[in-house]
């Protein structure tokens, strides 16, 4: 395909083989980029781009302007058509066009005068400012500067240079020694970048005291404290300093937030302060309030400038900032001054435009409309998708925004009035969960969701005690990732199946707490962290109000609440149980919506049983006393038997020799017999029956075997006392 005449007939003579004094880095691909067009355009064809230095003689040798029809011409063919839906092809070649212009500039800095680039630069800056305001829709926005952010300072330097000038007619000429007597103040919002302070009073010439970083309204939400900013400005005006600059985040770089601009807006233009306005979210919502200038001018165009990043807008991150601003608020009385403020110092910052114009040019200024229309139907479907799940909050402005923030609250809860004695519930008030508990369930979300769906890029909000929220950024999601329609629909499903799940196990987490609220054997744990529905544990009617329980008594209280657990995982598969600081609960996991009913259903079979549990363990406990009442007795009673029996049988058996003739001539009494108790009448026995029903049992004459054990009273079990000993009553007779 041939290109321009110009272009054809433009041969590279030999020039000046002095390398640029620069040291960028250059990609080899953008040699290839340039031999490629040169193959194309000339006849013959130059020596292959390898080095810096041949790059650099080539510019020499070639008009920009005749480069920049190069450019155009082998990235956007002739005849080719800008559709009005988004083209990612289209959008690419963009993308590689705004690289290799951005990677020429600094070379084409150094191969050109700046006589020769003045008139196609200026050319270039005027047609990408009419075209900027146009796509935003900000026509009292008439300055525009372009800049890159590689300080942190962008725009705001150059604006503040204005700003200052005008409050200091005398400064171009005095100097410094102008702001002695009256010193400006700057004030920046909490959310600016750190060293922000340092960069900008460097980059002003004035002292580092005069820029102030104002305070936040609390710690983590790095929102400008509006009351406190009135404060500030009421102490520097007695202490003779004047406010000069403020500046303010529509979308703070790392969480969102956005300044109160209504009061801001107020203050300022009470106490004639220029405001700034930046953010994150500033692109985004000048272009979704195209087609609705009303809402917009309520916002934006409260400032008297704003720093936008077009980089942003479009999906191109080799696009520079570009900083608008009221020509008609910055009025210096001397034009001369007010050009060298905000004219550009370098070349390379002198070409910028020239990146935004060939960008704009190869993807058409309907096809970057359109791809902010498409991106808005995205983020449409997103807000409508998440307001219908009634358990989201919508962290993001009122407005359309690109910039979506939502979080899980949980499910609204109705409560009934303190007189309201009817059945059901009133249809107010309603009220959420604390935070503390729907955070909770935050890591649940983001487990279910992150891994399916990439494209959507879903960024976690830092741990706060406010609401922890999910952001998206559907511009950078589709013009970079690729997210449509079709990804929005299936998450949307898929997060509405998400917190219907997590809704049911709240609600009955709310239901159980109440169900078991006064009773004294159950109580329902809240473990932070833990995303069951309760856990629940059993506590005996003894041991409720002791105030510490020994080892014996915490392993029986686990066992009967193991117990439970085992009796109630029977039940519904969601119960089981977990261990808590060496305590067992009775769990009941995260249950399903269908399932709700059922699990309340279980409610009352739980107290039945613990009931049942406290009412064996009375029964166990008094059945325990009567024994040990009984044992003691008996034992009193052989004491008592022994004594006697020594007394009777006299001293004279205790004296050596002449005790064992007396023994030989006169045997012992019978000894004692020990005693058992028997568990069905409850009384002490005798421990002869049970040798006596040994001996029964033992006879082969009566024909009963060893088998036939079921068939003994349970009378003949037995607990003997110290004195005697435990038989079994199965127990074989040795044989002689």
């Amino acid at each position: 395909m041939s290109g321009s005449p110009a272009a054809r007939q433009a041969t590279p003579p030999p020039g000046n083989t002095d390398a640029p004094n620069n040291e960028l880095y250059v990609p080899s691909e953008l040699y290839k980029q340039v031999n490629r067009f040169l193959e194309r355009f000339f006849d013959p064809s130059p020596v292959p781009i390898e080095s810096k230095v041949d790059l650099s003689r080539l510019m020499s040798a070639i008009p920009f302007e005749t480069i920049l029809n190069i450019l155009y011409i082998y990235f956007c063919p002739e005849g080719e058509t800008h559709p009005d839906t988004p083209n990612p092809s289209l959008r690419a070649g963009g993308t590689q066009l705004g690289a290799v212009v951005s990677t020429l500039v600094p070379y084409v800095s150094v191969a050109y005068d700046i006589e020769q680039l003045d008139h196609v630069v200026g050319r270039v800056s005027k047609e990408c400012s009419e075209w900027i305001r146009e796509m935003i829709c900000l026509p009292d926005f008439t300055g525009t500067l372009f800049h890159s952010d590689t300080r942190c300072i962008g725009g705001l330097g150059k604006i503040a240079q204005l700003a200052l000038h005008q409050r200091y007619p005398a400064l171009y000429e005095e100097g410094p020694a102008t702001l002695v007597s009256n010193p400006p103040v700057i004030y920046i919002s909490p959310a600016a970048p750190e060293h922000l302070e340092l960069q900008l009073a460097i980059s002003l010439s004035i002292g580092r005291n005069s820029i102030v970083r104002l305070p936040p309204v609390t710690i983590g939400c790095p929102i400008i404290d509006v009351d406190k900013f009135e404060e500030i400005i009421a102490k520097h005006n007695r202490e003779g300093r004047r406010p000069l600059l403020l500046l303010a985040y529509l979308g703070t770089p790392d969480t969102g937030h956005t300044d109160n601009f209504s009061r801001l807006s107020c203050v300022c233009s009470l106490e004639n302060i220029w405001l700034h306005l930046a953010g994150i979210s500033l692109s985004n919502l000048v272009l979704s309030h195209r087609q609705n200038l009303s809402s917009l001018t309520s916002i934006v165009t409260q400032g008297n400038s704003l720093t936008l990043d077009i980089g942003l807008w479009f999906g191109l991150p080799t696009l520079p900032n570009v900083t608008l601003y009221k020509e008609n608020d910055a009025v210096i009385s001397n034009r001369d001054i007010m050009h060298k403020l905000i004219g550009l110092k370098n070349k390379q910052e002198y070409l910028l435009p020239i990146v935004v114009w060939t960008t704009i040019l190869s993807i058409g200024r309907k096809g970057l409309i359109s791809t902010v229309d498409y991106a808005m139907g995205i983020a449409t479907a997103i807000i409508q998708g998440l307001c219908d799940i009634h358990s989201i909050k919508l962290i993001s402005p009122e407005h359309a925004s690109f910039m979506i923030r939502f979080g899980y609250k949980g499910p609204p809860f109705l409560l009934k009035r303190g007189n309201d004695t009817t059945q059901g519930a009133t249809e107010e008030p309603t009220q959420y969960l604390p935070v503390e508990i729907t955070n909770d369930f935050f890591d649940v979300i983001s487990e279910s969701l992150l891994p399916d769906f990439p494209t959507l890029n879903l960024i976690e909000g830092p741990e706060t005690n406010e609401l922890r929220y999910f952001t998206i950024d559907v511009y950078h999601c589709f013009t970079q990732l690729g997210a449509g329609l079709e990804e929005v629909d299936k998450f949307i499903k898929k997060l509405k199946l998400i917190t219907e799940e997590l809704d049911a196990t709240l609600y009955t987490r709310v239901k159980i707490s109440k169900h078991f609220h006064k009773d004294i054997n159950l109580s329902v744990k809240e473990v932070k962290g833990r995303t069951s529905t309760a856990c629940i544990h059993y506590m005996p009617t003894k041991l409720v109000n002791s105030p510490a329980l020994r080892p014996e008594q915490i392993t029986e209280l686990n066992k009967a609440n193991r117990k439970l657990a085992t009796h109630m995982s029977g039940k519904h598969h969601a119960y089981g149980y977990c261990v808590i600081q060496d305590y067992v609960y009775v769990e009941l996991g995260r249950i399903k919506p269908g399932e709700q009913q059922d699990v309340l259903e279980t409610f009352n079979e739980i107290k039945e049983q613990a009931n049942q549990l406290d009412v064996d363990s009375d029964q166990l406990e008094v059945l325990s006393e009567q024994v040990a009442a009984v044992l003691s007795n008996a034992q009193a009673e052989l004491v008592e038997e022994q004594d006697r029996a020594f007394w009777d049988e006299g001293l004279i058996r205790k004296v050596p020799l002449i005790g064992s003739v007396v023994n030989w001539w006169s045997p012992y009494n019978p000894q004692p017999t020990g005693r058992s108790f028997n568990f069905i009448s409850g009384k002490m026995e005798p421990t002869a029956e049970v040798y006596k029903n040994k001996a029964q049992l033992t006879t082969d004459e009566t024909g009963l075997s060893l088998a036939d054990s079921s068939l003994i009273s349970a009378s003949s079990l037995s607990i003997a006392s110290k004195t005697g000993s435990v038989e079994s009553p199965l127990k074989e007779k040795p044989e002689p």
